[in-house]
């Protein structure tokens, strides 16, 4: 499992302890290892969505769901990659096999399981875009988005202008501060409230 290092996840819990955060909830989660850490310093709900079913929660505290997140309610292509926590909707590489899986889009799911997020955390190989799309009106009372976004297509289509400009259509403005962070053609980019 990767996880974020230690200074971007003490800058996250930092921004959360700002905005007073409530719940968290984390998609494409691998083990859920950011979101237990903000839930364990604020004492937060945390709420995980990891498709992967190799994946499995770093705690028993957290709200695990084994679903797919994307633009609609259906069945779905999902590439599983050799190397867990690498698993797309966007074939990345020759390597990964196919599966047809079940999603729903984040909006459904939250009614649901009755989650009102005020942090959504998002690392999902690729797909930020769809997911964001599918949480709908919801984005309106996000305080705080942590996303991966793509600069180019080397790691999937490339999203940055878009993810930025729906985010912004909410009222959400870019923090350019850490937990904000280039990686090359990808970067994780936090907007808030």
């Amino acid at each position: 499992m990767s996880s974020e290092s230690p200074e971007v996840v003490t800058a996250l819990i930092k921004l959360c302890r700002e905005y007073a955060v409530r719940t968290v909830l984390q998609v494409g989660a691998e083990d859920g290892y950011e979101a237990d850490c903000i839930r364990r310093e604020l004492g937060c709900r945390a709420v995980c969505i990891e498709p992967d079913t190799r994946c499995g929660p770093v705690s028993h505290l957290l709200e695990w769901h084994e679903v797919l997140i994307g633009d609609g309610d259906g069945v779905t292509n999902f590439y599983l990659n050799s190397m867990s926590g690498l698993s797309s909707k966007v074939q990345r590489h020759s390597c990964e096999t196919l599966a047809q899986m079940p999603q729903m889009r984040l909006d459904a799911f939250c009614r649901r399981h009755d989650v009102k997020p005020d942090c959504l955390i998002i690392d999902c190989e690729g797909a930020t875009l769809e997911v964001l799309r599918s949480a709908g009106p919801m984005l309106g009372f996000v305080s705080i988005v942590y996303c991966e976004i793509q600069h180019d297509d080397s790691h999937g289509p490339r999203n940055d202008a878009d993810v930025k400009a729906l985010l912004e259509s909410f009222k959400l403005r870019q923090h350019d501060a850490a937990p904000t962070y280039c990686a090359g053609s990808q970067s994780n980019w936090t907007f808030v409230r």
